[in-house]
């Protein structure tokens, strides 16, 4: 299994990639990274000496966001030992309503994939909703 507690992300992002494009939709690989939880107030990048050798720290956020980019969804991560978690990725299809070629309605209308997904229940939509609402000043 491959190490990358103390590999730069430019690196790991570019394994990754590579591997990726070999993978088959909901394959799967796993990695190991340092344990975001081992301390508090450490900033993505930052080192942590551990009996003699320097790790790169990264948050939980980071490595979803490489899921993300890589069109694969990060599983709940498993915990090697105290100082290390093991991180899987699985491969998702590329399936999306954005690319289908269909009108609006068939897109995004009732029905349609689009509409199962509860928006009040994304973070970022409900997030930016909320803030809009407070901007207008609606009584």
């Amino acid at each position: 299994m491959q190490n990358f507690s103390q590999t730069p992300l430019l690196d790991i992002y570019s394994t990754l990639q590579e591997h990726f494009k070999r993978l088959k939709p909901h394959e799967r690989f796993s990695f190991v990274i340092l344990n975001p939880d081992i301390q508090n107030s450490l900033y993505n990048g930052n080192t942590i000496t551990l009996q003699g050798k320097e790790y790169i720290y990264r948050g939980y956020k980071t490595w979803l966001d490489l899921a993300h980019q890589l069109n694969s969804k990060m599983l709940t991560p498993i915990q090697k030992d105290e100082n290390f978690i093991i991180i899987t990725y699985e491969k998702l299809t590329q399936e999306s309503f954005h690319a289908q070629n269909a009108d609006a309605e068939q897109k995004y209308g009732k029905g349609s994939i689009f509409s199962e997904i509860h928006k009040n229940e994304e973070a970022g939509f409900l997030h930016t909703f909320y803030q809009a609402l407070q901007n207008v000043k609606i009584d």
